[in-house]
């Protein structure tokens, strides 16, 4: 069952249908990600997560992967800042030792491979009760959110993965496009949000790309205990922080500019000190 944030207003979302609602003035941040009423998600607040799991203390991995073109390109630079504070992160790097905060959209498998050799603290080629039940985070932008979903559910189904370690804590797509696709959350992800624009303003960066404007796509989720969307585009009038420390109202949110009104809920969503992450 997919809903809008609690709290938030806006569209709620049962399913492929929407249902229009108030729209209140935009929330403090934190409240953007309290936790889901009974109503918003199929597990109580109360609820307690299977036993297996139950992290090891400071044992998180988190995965970013960044949008089609150029790492310094539209939403992308922006990205790299939002991924670089998160917890676990697991850089891109290349075989010269360049690294980066996101993997691009060619270097998905790499982005398994990376996942997998941090998770496996052993070094043995597999992740299964020789490793800590370590808490792995996934992040994708544009093309690339497409690609996390992706991503979740190889990993999901792999065979180096021990049923018990088949887990993925938190998928997080920002503005997930890719032409002729889909944004399905597997079974196995325990928390999904998704934060994108379904109405791009007249001067969006992807007005004119190929087979632009691009707009967000609507996610389809079923298994995850949460499963949050939020549609800036459906609260018009609404004014959202931007991590520039400006607000931005939710007509003027576009693909690119959609990352800046991410990043303060990201941050929030992960607990990274706002104050620690600026530059």
């Amino acid at each position: 069952m997919l809903r809008s944030w609690s709290g938030l207003g806006g569209v709620m979302l049962v399913a492929a249908c929407s249902q229009p609602m108030a729209t209140p003035p935009a929330p403090p941040v934190s409240r953007l990600f309290a936790a889901p009423s009974p109503a918003a998600s199929p597990v109580p607040d109360t609820a307690e997560p299977p036993a297996r799991r139950q992290p090891v203390a400071s044992c998180e991995v988190t995965v970013c992967l960044s949008g089609a073109g150029p790492k310094h390109v539209g939403g992308n630079p922006a990205f790299a800042r939002l991924c670089e504070p998160l917890p676990g992160l697991v850089p891109a790097c290349s075989a010269d030792g360049v690294c980066s905060p996101a993997f691009q959209i060619t270097e998905k498998k790499a982005a398994l491979t990376a996942a997998l050799e941090a998770l496996d603290h052993n070094d043995d080629g597999r992740i299964d009760d020789g490793d800590p039940q370590c808490v792995f985070n996934i992040v994708g932008y544009s093309w690339g959110g497409v690609n996390a979903t992706e991503l979740a559910k190889t990993f999901l189904h792999d065979e180096r993965v021990a049923s018990s370690h088949r887990a993925v804590d938190r998928l997080v797509v920002i503005d997930p496009y890719r032409p002729m696709a889909r944004v399905e959350v597997p079974q196995g992800v325990s928390r999904f949000h998704s934060i994108r624009q379904s109405d791009p303003p007249t001067n969006d960066c992807s007005r004119n790309s190929p087979l632009g404007p691009y707009r967000g796509l609507l996610p389809r989720c079923e298994a995850a205990e949460t499963c949050e969307d939020l549609d800036v585009s459906s609260t018009p009038d609404t004014r959202y922080p931007m991590s520039d420390r400006r607000t931005v109202e939710g007509r003027d949110v576009g693909h690119c500019r959609i990352v800046g009104v991410a990043t303060p809920m990201v941050w929030s969503l992960f607990g990274v000190d706002e104050r620690r992450a600026e530059p």
